[in-house]
C-alpha cells in the first residue's frame, strides 16, 4: 500500500515538474495555461502506478486480466458514453 502511495505521488509530481521546469529554470512566474496542464498531468499518477504495480507484482497474466474486467463491451454504449460528460465538463472549464 505504501509502494502505491509513493508511486503515486512521485509520478505526479515529477509530471508536474517536467510541464513547469522550463518556466522553473528560467525563473519566471509560470503562466495559467502551465496550472492547467499540470493538473491533468499529475491524474496520470494513480492511473499509471496502479498499471505499474499490477504488472510488477503479478505480471503480464493479471494486466490480460485488469484489460478484461476493463472491456467496455460488458456496458451498453449509451453508459459508456456517459462516462465521458464530466471530464469533459471540467476540461470545457478549465
Amino acid at each position: 500500500m505504501g509502494a502505491y502511495f509513493a508511486l503515486t505521488f512521485a509520478i505526479s509530481w515529477s509530471g508536474a515538474l517536467a510541464v513547469a521546469a522550463p518556466h522553473l529554470i528560467r525563473h519566471e512566474s509560470l503562466p495559467k495555461l502551465t496550472g492547467i496542464l499540470m493538473f491533468p498531468v499529475m491524474l496520470l499518477g494513480p492511473c499509471l502506478a496502479g498499471i505499474l504495480l499490477t504488472w510488477l507484482v503479478d505480471g503480464r497474466a493479471a494486466l490480460r486480466d485488469l484489460r478484461a474486467r476493463m472491456s467496455p463491451f460488458r456496458i451498453p454504449a449509451r453508459w459508456f458514453a456517459t462516462l465521458f460528460i464530466p471530464p469533459l465538463l471540467v476540461l470545457s472549464l478549465l
